[in-house]
């Protein structure tokens, strides 16, 4: 974006947005659209254009569309920006995690979301040796308890086993979709004994598992 004054002249017109759909490569982006200042989109009379544009322009939204082209996603951004979201859908970019994932180490607890839907995410942090994601840790990564509507896709074996457990506190959720996920294994029961757990669930969908 070679001008910032294309940002500023959209978004005040944009005032009640019921969706948003972002990509990005950083978060310089981020915090040069959410408000904060950035150095690398210059200083002095730029900068304080954009420092809190959002909210100046009165923007206000439900839903985000997160697409992520790197690690650098910044979710803690858009829960300190927008923290009234009630629907989010989190997809990273790019082969490297169309197969293996893209590790979370942390989910924002936004407050009022209440639909959640999350392509190619590892929930939990996960080591790389320079061709394949190898450890994980998800115990620390907990999904918002505010959820009914849940949406998790994978093709990463390794990750359903990591997800199910997530499940534990999600006593809201009244639909779940798992895409990508074999069942042959342990990994079946282990989702009814969760399922137990959550009283006002009522649809389990499953999607193509390749």
């Amino acid at each position: 974006m070679e001008n910032p004054a294309y940002v500023t002249s959209f978004l005040a017109h944009c005032s009640n947005v019921s969706s948003v759909k972002v990509w990005y490569a950083t978060t310089q982006f981020l915090h040069f659209v959410l408000g904060k200042e950035s150095r690398e989109y210059g200083c002095g009379e730029v900068r304080h254009m954009f420092s809190g544009k959002l909210r100046e322009c009165g923007v206000s939204m439900r839903s985000i569309d997160v697409y992520p082209y790197s690690g650098d996603v910044g979710l803690e951004l858009f829960k300190e920006y927008l923290p009234s979201t009630s629907g989010m859908t989190l997809r990273p970019h790019g082969h490297e995690y169309f197969f293996e994932g893209l590790p979370m180490p942390k989910f924002p607890s936004f407050e009022k979301l209440d639909s959640l839907h999350l392509d190619c995410i590892n929930l939990g942090w996960m080591a790389y040796n320079g061709r394949n994601f190898d450890k994980f840790s998800a115990e620390q990564t907990e999904l918002p308890p505010t959820l009914t509507t849940l949406e998790w896709q994978n093709r990463n074996s390794l990750e359903l086993r990591k997800f199910i457990p997530k499940l534990e506190r999600l006593d809201r959720l009244e639909y779940l979709l798992i895409g990508h996920a074999d069942f042959s294994g342990r990994d079946f029961n282990d989702l009814v004994k969760w399922m137990r757990r959550m009283p006002r669930l009522q649809y389990l969908v499953g999607v193509g598992y390749i």
